[in-house]
């Protein structure tokens, strides 16, 4: 028998085998696998459908564990317009593995078309912190679009007009219901549709056309607002804005001078009745107060004289250039008193300027049209003519500026009132007619009764100074508003007015331009409308 010898590797080789026969699976340490928690939801897309306007509809959504450990739900939020809603018990909660919770999304259709949104949930699931819920709904309802919703005419020549249409629309999925409409505007812009009216049912699609005319009557801005009640639930109200200028269309500026262009025509008519041979005899005396006023202060003048029962001139008329006019006035106030009882002053001083108006003989080439205007009554009975008033209205119609006529009276007054007097002078009854139509026109009252009319004669002249007042622009279809006025490169912005009817800028009486005062009118005209 062989002897059987190991070596120290070979001890070393069976050591190591028998320990690892000695070994088991049991006697090793594993790691555990590690767990986490996991959601489902479902669905994830919650879609409604189609609702009627004011409906609403509910779903659920179901949210559940699916892992091994519990989930914790920490919020759910929604992403979403009002017209969703969320409705849970709880926005946070724990799930156990394999439990489930049942929340509800209710979705109310407010107006009209698509609605979409998201249901938010955020949870401890590390692969789907957040999950969203994707949330559709439609809802179908009438629609109301004004279009355009705003438009602007842009600038446009006074005068002128331009046109536009405004579309009232049904662009809803129900039929839509005009309830009322309604146009507001600063003014220049107007309004016709013949298409809406109301109780009105537009069908999806429907269109109803309304005329918007702009006409601007100034250089200024202006706003026109339709406004359209309707059963549209998303605006009660819908509204279209239009907007505009005013422009001249063109500017003009015109020059004047003052140059002293002082005329006035005067009428005296005088009581020819059988008490007035002393009363002529002093008008024809004291007139050389009057004619040397009117002489001194360059008043370019026609005086003519009437009777109270003749609407004829009594031998032509005074002027400038008549030699001696004091003793020609003088001559043409002897009338003599065998005149008509029925003192008609009024009547036959309105009748003889019609004359002179219709150049008719004998009171021809005495009426200027852009002279003032004076008539001085003198009598010693009142007027009987009839309305005083209605022949104040006739004199003052021949003026384009009422202030340039003036009537005065020599009669029985008190200064003021039409009463009895006497005196040196003589006696007279009241004036009545004669004082309330001077009054009414701003002239002078002197007492027929004095003996001394030297300081009436004055005042008379020095009223019929007659500056002009009025100065007519060169170009017609004035816009007033943009008229502006200087004297002397100095603006004025007071104290004058425009009168449409003679086209004219006119001074207020204590505020005309002085002799030799340069006067500048600028302004603008409406537009031609052309092209």
């Amino acid at each position: 028998m062989k002897k059987l010898t190991l070596t120290t590797a070979t001890i070393a080789v069976l050591a190591g085998g028998l320990l690892l026969a000695a070994c088991s699976d049991h006697d090793l340490n594993k790691v555990p696998e590690q767990k986490f928690p996991m959601i489902e939801v479902d669905p994830l897309l919650v879609d409604f459908g189609a609702l009627e306007a004011g409906t609403s509809l509910s779903q659920e959504v179901t949210i559940t564990s699916i892992g091994e450990v519990p989930l914790e739900i920490t919020q759910m939020v929604m992403d979403a317009p009002d017209d969703f809603a969320l409705y849970a018990d709880d926005p946070a909660f724990i799930l156990d593995p394999y439990a489930a919770e049942i929340v509800e999304v209710e979705f109310t259709a407010t107006g009209n078309g698509d609605v979409v949104g998201e249901l938010l949930i955020t949870n401890t699931d590390p692969d789907n912190p957040e999950v969203a819920v994707q949330l559709h709904g439609s809802g179908l309802a009438p629609a109301i679009l004004i279009d355009p919703p705003v438009w602007d005419f842009g600038d446009f020549e006074v005068g002128c007009e331009t046109t536009t249409e405004i579309l009232v629309k049904s662009v809803g999925t129900y039929p839509l219901t005009i309830i009322d409409f309604a146009y507001n505007t600063t003014g220049s812009m107007d309004w016709f549709t013949d298409q809406l009216f109301q109780d009105m049912q537009m069908a999806p699609g429907d269109e109803a056309v309304v005329e918007i005319t702009f006409t601007p009557e100034d250089v200024d801005n202006y706003d026109g607002l339709l406004s359209v009640t309707s059963d549209d639930p998303a605006q009660a109200t819908a509204e279209g804005v239009q907007t505009g200028e005013g422009t001249a269309g063109s500017w003009y500026a015109d020059p004047f001078l003052q140059e002293g262009n002082n005329w006035t025509d005067i009428i005296w008519v005088v009581d020819n009745s059988c008490s007035m041979s002393d009363e002529q005899g002093q008008l024809g005396q004291d007139f050389q107060n009057f004619y040397s006023i009117v002489n001194s202060i360059g008043i370019d003048y026609r005086i003519a004289t009437v009777t109270t029962d003749n609407d004829n001139f009594q031998n032509g008329f005074i002027d400038v250039n008549t030699q001696n006019g004091a003793t020609t006035f003088a001559n043409n106030c002897s009338l003599g008193t065998m005149g008509s009882g029925t003192e008609r002053g009024l009547k036959y001083g309105w009748d003889s300027l019609t004359k002179a108006m219709n150049n008719t003989s004998p009171n021809q080439n005495f009426y200027r049209q852009d002279a003032g205007l004076r008539v001085i009554f003198v009598s010693d009975e009142p007027d009987q003519s009839g309305s005083w008033s209605s022949y104040v209205t006739n004199y003052q119609s021949v003026k384009a500026n009422p202030d340039h006529v003036i009537l005065s009276a020599v009669c029985g007054t008190d200064g003021q009132n039409a009463t009895s007097c006497s005196g040196q002078g003589g006696s007279a009854s009241a004036g009545s007619g004669y004082v309330e139509a001077t009054n009414a026109t701003g002239g002078i009252l002197a007492r027929i009764c004095d003996d001394d009319w030297s300081t009436p004669m004055s005042n008379l002249a020095w009223q019929a100074v007659s500056l002009a007042d009025t100065f007519e622009l060169s170009h017609t279809v004035v816009i007033p508003s943009t008229i502006a006025v200087e004297v002397n490169t100095v603006p004025v912005t007071a104290h004058w007015w425009f009168e449409a009817a003679s086209n004219s800028v006119i001074f207020e009486a204590d505020y005309v331009p002085e002799d030799g005062d340069e006067i500048l009118i600028t302004y603008g005209v409406e537009g031609t409308c052309e092209g």
